[in-house]
């Protein structure tokens, strides 16, 4: 198989897992230990009411595990950018695995049928 179709791969396996996993704001505990070290992470949303309907902010916060007080401003942005390319890696090596198997039962399998 070409580079190109590994690159254009991790590519789209990145930016489903920034753009799409990360999203999901239970999944973010997994870029606590990048972000926040050996603090606690605390994910918050707020829902608004505007003229317009409804809309949702969500914020992540380190906080100190001794005081429980809420350490620095928003990481939210730091832990979907992590929690996302952690998230979009393991897309890439399922999409990896993917490909190798259907090479390998092109391959090995594939029976060639002529008339």
């Amino acid at each position: 198989m070409r580079w190109y179709v590994w690159l254009i791969a991790l590519f789209v396996s990145l930016f489903c897992g920034v753009v799409g996993i990360s999203a999901i704001a239970p999944l973010d505990q997994v870029a606590r230990p990048f972000v926040c070290g050996s603090q606690q992470l605390q994910v918050t949303s707020v829902q608004k009411q505007t003229y317009q309907g409804e809309s949702y902010s969500i914020g992540a916060y380190c906080i100190d595990n001794t005081t429980g007080q809420q350490v620095g401003s928003d990481v939210g942005g730091q832990v979907a950018m992590i929690s996302g390319m952690i998230y979009g890696l393991i897309l890439f090596l399922l999409v990896a695995i993917v490909f190798i198997w259907i090479g390998f039962w092109n391959k090995h399998f594939k029976k060639d049928y002529r008339p």
